[in-house]
């Protein structure tokens, strides 16, 4: 069990390991190649096609996961059925969106942009999410069953992709953002075709199309689900909306380059959120209430245990972060991440909440809650926006973040009967701290090597923390040990 749950969720790590990577690629290359006003604009082209995705998504990608998987878990016979349900709901959603997108394309230009010129950006936007808008629909659909390889696969053909046909196109064409936007339109098609296949392959012959007695208790999750996410977009996308309204694209550029790096290390921290709900959700459709108590202790403790250093690290290690992977003139960004930082334990615990809240299917309580955080985190994003710009997107995002940590934990404890154990925050606090006064002190000065530096610490870290090492903490190794030789004996 455990070396299938290690295989799975590395899989779905990569799945959304390899979208930050590309972004992380795109901030790097193009900032570079681009004027910042016209790279702000790229920046909010791909918000915006993000954006429209989530308006549209009306709660299907969790309920294909939560609905569609218990119906295959269980084999009740219904699973066909929910998928073509939840997708003439989503296609007519996204349908008439990309329409009024693309009427009033100069109107929203002018609007966002303060300038009719970007109305092909707009236009850009409306073609680009009706591709886009599928492949989170599709990927649901293999996370339902454990199928994270497909997963895998979609994700890495979009994110190559999505680099290699701008710069083709760049190249080919010339023409600045126009040429970017074409070829990612074309990325983006290509990807969603890649990912029909797929879905067909995988669920061609597997699926029933016996209609349940009732969809009640399906249509009020898709309620709640799309408020949900509605309530995230409020506290991501729309942050960036705010900031390009009030300060501009070089903003939007400083924070998007800082929230990239935060981004990368939130996935990177075990276990991935799609795959924790679609383990939870399984271990729920099966009666196993045990093992999901057990499952989300153990992600809960080395999730801590990985990001908790991590946060430390990247606060007192900030400037030579952009420094290093960024152009001298976008310093300015250093400040953001060192506020993005300090919530990088608050980000991984409250996507862990939102999984056991839908894995036990209370979506609505989940909604609620969100909904309450996300109005906050408006709230301080109108007020610290306009006053401290990036800056402000930063600490907005941060106030969502342990909002909903402290709203969502307490409740998520309660009910999976856990017992909150001090003790698996006190050590990696502990060896952190003691960590990051090495590198105050010794490191930053004496290490040139951003990478260097970075690992030097881990190995600090790692060293200080051997001796509060626990009998789990031991059997883990020794399973991982094992299944790295088994895999090594396979090749």
């Amino acid at each position: 069990m455990l070396g299938r749950l290690i295989k799975q969720n590395l899989f779905a790590v990569i799945s959304q390991l390899v979208p930050l990577i590309s972004s992380a690629v795109i901030v790097l290359y193009f900032s570079r190649i681009l004027a910042k006003d016209d790279f702000g604009i790229l920046i909010s082209l791909l918000s915006l096609t993000s954006f429209f995705a989530s308006i549209t998504d009306l709660g299907t990608s969790n309920a294909i996961i939560k609905i569609f998987g218990d119906s295959m878990h269980r084999k009740d016979g219904s699973a066909g059925f929910y998928i073509k349900y939840f997708a003439k709901i989503k296609l007519i959603m996204v349908l008439i969106t990309a329409l009024l997108l693309f009427i009033f394309s100069d109107q929203i230009s002018k609007y966002l942009f303060h300038d009719y010129e970007y109305g092909f950006i707009i236009k850009a936007v409306s073609i680009l999410f009706l591709s886009y808008s599928f492949i989170p629909f599709l990927n649901g659909m293999f996370a339902a069953i454990n199928r994270y390889e497909y997963h895998s696969i979609t994700s890495v053909s979009i994110n190559i992709l999505k680099i290699l046909f701008p710069l083709l196109f760049l190249y080919l064409l010339g023409g600045g953002l126009a040429s970017i936007a074409s070829g990612l339109i074309i990325a983006y098609s290509i990807s969603m075709f890649i990912a029909l296949f797929l879905a067909y392959k995988t669920f061609s012959n597997k699926l029933q199309y016996k209609k349940p007695k009732s969809l009640n208790t399906t249509n009020q999750f898709l309620i709640y689900s799309t408020l949900l996410m509605w309530a995230g977009m409020l506290t991501s996308n729309i942050d960036v909306t705010i900031l390009n309204y009030y300060k501009g694209p070089t903003d939007v550029a400083l924070y998007n380059i800082a929230y990239a790096v935060i981004s990368v290390i939130v996935v990177l921290v075990p276990a991935s959120g799609t795959f924790l709900l679609s383990i939870l959700t399984e271990m729920e459709a099966l009666g196993k209430g045990e093992l999901q108590k057990i499952i989300t202790d153990k992600v809960f403790k080395y999730g801590i245990l990985f990001s908790i250093p991590i946060s430390f690290f990247v606060f007192f290690t900030s400037n030579r972060i952009i420094l290093f992977l960024y152009r001298p003139d976008y310093l300015q960004a250093a400040s953001s991440l060192k506020i993005l930082s300090i919530g990088i334990t608050f980000f991984f615990i409250s996507g862990m909440c939102n999984s056991i809240f839908t894995s036990k299917g209370k979506i609505k309580d989940l909604a609620y809650i969100s909904i309450l955080v996300a109005l906050i985190a408006l709230a301080a994003a109108f007020f610290l926006i306009p006053i401290y710009g990036h800056q402000g997107t930063a600490l907005a995002t941060l106030i969502s973040g342990i909002m909903s940590t402290v709203l969502l934990g307490y409740a998520s404890i309660k009910m999976l009967h856990l017992k909150f154990k001090l003790i698996y925050i006190l050590k990696p606090v502990l060896a952190s701290a003691l960590t990051s006064l090495v590198i105050i002190f010794y490191l930053n000065a004496a290490v040139k090597n951003t990478i260097i530096l970075f690992i030097i610490a881990g190995i600090i870290y790692v060293l200080l923390y051997i001796p509060m090492l626990d009998d789990d903490d031991k059997k883990l190794i020794n399973k991982l040990i094992s299944l790295f030789k088994i895999s090594l004996s396979l090749h």
